[in-house]
């Protein structure tokens, strides 16, 4: 089996997060397929820059869903911050 936490100097774990964001005044900005492949390029993008693992990604017309695993470096805010 293999090992699923990510072991550091001195902590064992695994950070999961469930993050969700709407637009403003939940306006459906992302009805369009162009504008739904663009926030998805750009959030596997700053996932990537950041050593930030997607989950799951799922993109709505007025909100975004995102299951991320992050190190323990970051915290909540920080790892929505640096995804919205």
């Amino acid at each position: 089996m293999e090992n699923q936490y990510e072991k550091y100097e001195h902590s064992v774990g695994k950070i999961m997060l469930h993050l969700e964001w709407c637009t403003k005044y939940r306006y459906k900005m992302f009805r369009k397929e162009e504008y739904r492949n663009l926030i998805t390029a750009c959030i596997r993008r700053a996932a990537s820059l950041h050593q930030i693992i997607i989950i799951e990604r799922n993109v709505q017309p007025e909100h975004v869903h995102c299951i991320v695993s992050a190190s323990f470096n970051f915290s909540a805010s920080k790892v929505f911050q640096l995804l919205k």
